[in-house]
């Protein structure tokens, strides 16, 4: 192999591998903003060890197949079911604008996948909503009302997820078997910074009546909703019951009809 080739592969393969490398920082400098935002959130509410990132994870985790480890990714936004990773909070902002602009209003967005229907009081803006801090924050303090309202952490897990009970265990168990996992990416980038810890108290004292107003207003918004959806099932339910009862009156009538005259 002539000098010239085996030059040309030596700098393919150094390409190459910048792209590797540069590729695998983007996805660990995006993917960090979640954890690092979710940490002082746990540490400040005194929240169960990992149940924030146990849930970011379960909402948005993105498999990084160098590292063969999941990681949350701030840029999620769900919609019917699925779930689209944006490059960008740019790319995020624009997909979630035309989905509303389509008439969508049932989605998730953000490290923690916060739904933007049912908690309408939870940011100020959009920009907020993808705001790692701001996202991680109310879902810390959504749990912390869940966990007063339920009894339990197994319960605030499965509500924040659904009401539907079978679906919210199904949730709990995915959650807890997350948490019980080592994480090198969160242990890597989640070294105790005191200094960090005690700001994040501080903002979290601070803004302690605001962030109970938002969490309350969305409670507020998911029990009409709640109420309306169960109004509208009752309606439905009677209509069908409705129109069952008219359908086995007439089919006892035509039976009654068909039945043979015996002549005496």
């Amino acid at each position: 192999m002539s000098l010239s080739k085996i030059f040309f592969l030596l700098v393919t393969l150094i390409i190459i591998n910048f792209k590797v490398v540069a590729e695998t920082t983007i996805d660990r400098d995006i993917a960090k903003l979640c954890a690092q935002a979710i940490h002082p959130v746990e540490m400040s509410l005194n929240l169960p060890k990992n149940i924030l990132r146990a849930i970011s994870l379960k909402e948005t985790g993105r498999w990084h197949h160098k590292l063969k480890e999941s990681m949350p990714w701030p840029w999620t936004v769900t919609s019917g079911g699925e779930g689209v990773y944006y490059n960008s909070k740019r790319e995020a902002l624009k997909a979630v604008r035309e989905l509303q602009y389509q008439g969508v209003t049932n989605i998730d967005v953000g490290c923690m996948q916060i739904n933007l229907h049912y908690h309408p009081h939870a940011f100020n803006n959009l920009e907020d909503a993808f705001n790692p801090q701001l996202n991680a924050g109310y879902a810390g303090d959504f749990l912390t009302q869940l966990f007063e309202d339920h009894g339990s952490w197994q319960r605030a897990i499965e509500h924040y997820h659904s009401n539907n009970k079978k679906r919210g265990k199904r949730y709990r168990l995915a959650v807890e078997k997350l948490q019980r996992i080592d994480s090198p990416f969160f242990r890597n980038y989640l070294k105790p910074n005191h200094q960090n810890i005690w700001l994040a108290k501080q903002n979290l004292y601070e803004e302690k009546g605001t962030r109970k107003n938002r969490v309350q207003g969305s409670k507020q918004h998911r029990v009409k909703e709640n109420h309306r959806l169960q109004q509208a099932f009752n309606k439905r339910k009677a209509k069908v019951l409705e129109k069952w009862k008219k359908m086995m009156s007439q089919r006892k009538q035509k039976l009654s009809l068909q039945k043979p005259t015996h002549q005496s």
